[in-house]
């Protein structure tokens, strides 16, 4: 009998970027932010593995600042936020130098090796703001504060003597844009806070940073 070919499935993108995107900008991930996007399988793809998680940067040459990224489960009792527990037994942290030093300002995470489904009702990416030092957390500003475009990081929040200020352009942007999608970035400030949607145009797009979800179906 001549051998068999067996020919494995292309794999499938799913991208927080549709169509008509508009000029890219950046949003910065300072510490203390979070980015989330939902990422749902389409009714018409096949039970899929997820393979790789794509993250693109703007090329701003952060000097400050880690940034931390997971894949999480959905809230049960809310499609619209991320669940607290990770979906793979790591999170990946690269420093403001791991992403200054990409070559194509795109990071890809290899997750082929976990045997993840992609769950019906979709994961989420996550990606957020640490400070520099992991020995300090993000400091929630204060309205008043007289250096708002600065971000305060510091070994006891209670304690202002331990207060540390960056300003913000030194920490990592993604790259973001405007398109017409279903897709909608939530963000919040800090743990403690709501997740929000980022607000979209006059012209009906989405405004959304710009991650994927690499999948193949089994």
């Amino acid at each position: 009998m001549p051998p068999v070919l067996v020919r494995p499935n292309p794999p499938v993108t799913l991208a927080s970027i549709g169509v008509k995107a508009s000029a890219q900008t950046g949003t910065l991930v300072a510490p203390g932010l979070q980015f989330g996007i939902l990422f749902r399988p389409a009714p018409e793809l096949a039970p899929s593995l997820v393979e790789q998680l794509v993250v693109r940067w703007r090329p701003n040459h952060p000097t400050a600042g880690r940034v931390r990224i997971r894949l999480v489960g959905v809230q049960a009792d809310s499609l619209r936020s991320p669940s607290p527990y990770d979906l793979i037994p790591f999170a990946a942290i690269y420093t403001a130098a791991q992403l200054a030093a990409l070559s194509d300002q795109v990071l890809r995470i290899d997750l082929s090796a976990y045997g993840l489904r992609l769950p019906p009702e979709g994961v989420y990416i996550l990606v957020e703001g640490l400070p520099t030092d992991p020995a300090e957390t993000a400091v929630v500003m204060q309205r008043d504060d007289p250096t708002p475009w600065q971000r305060i990081t510091a070994t006891d929040p209670l304690n202002p003597a331990t207060y540390r200020r960056t300003p913000a352009s030194a920490f990592p942007a993604l790259r973001t844009a405007e398109s017409v999608t279903t897709v909608q970035t939530l963000v919040r400030e800090f743990p403690t806070k709501p997740w929000r949607t980022r607000q979209t145009s006059r012209q009906k797009k989405v405004a959304n940073v710009d991650l994927s979800l690499v999948v193949r179906a089994q």
